[in-house]
């Protein structure tokens, strides 16, 4: 069982060296703070899997964090103020990497999810998985973003970004 957390805790740790990567060198400042954000709850993901090897965890504890929300913020002040550029390079491909580190992530803890027979673990994973299911999505309206940032901005609603 410890080796599934160790990797459950790889994934995050990856997860979390990424973004605070790409806020480091966003060229972006409102996207830095996105990325940022995103940084600090998959630290958060990988405390919660240290807490849940050493019996710790209180699943009424469980707090989804608030990227998606601090995220639209941004996104509307943008579009507000059309600070936007008209091309952000390799921004598509760096994007795509990050869809595919919460995919991964999503893929791992459902496997894990199915391999747990404690109900406070399982309720713990399903958490986790909403997570990363919330930053797939995000990542994957940046994909479209760095494709046509004037027009995604221009969205008012931010449908992409409206959970399930």
């Amino acid at each position: 069982m410890s080796n599934m957390w160790d990797v459950a805790k790889k994934i995050e740790e990856k997860s979390r060296d990424y973004y605070a990567k790409l806020a480091e060198e966003s060229s972006i400042t409102q996207l830095e703070g996105v990325f940022r954000a995103l940084s600090k709850e998959e630290q958060r993901h990988y405390d919660l899997f240290e807490m849940v090897q050493t019996g710790s965890v209180n699943t009424a504890e469980l707090v989804y964090g608030k990227t998606t929300e601090e995220a639209k913020a941004i996104f509307e002040k943008m579009r507000k103020e059309l600070t936007v550029p008209e091309t952000i390079e390799d921004a598509e491909r760096i994007y795509r990497k990050a869809v595919e580190f919460e995919r991964t992530s999503i893929e791992q803890y459902r496997k894990m999810l199915e391999e747990v027979a404690d109900e406070r673990t399982k309720a713990v994973i399903a958490f986790l998985i909403r997570e990363e299911e919330r930053h797939e999505r995000l990542m994957e309206g940046l994909v479209v973003f760095a494709r046509r940032p004037k027009q995604w901005l221009e969205d008012a609603e931010f449908y992409h970004l409206e959970e399930y």
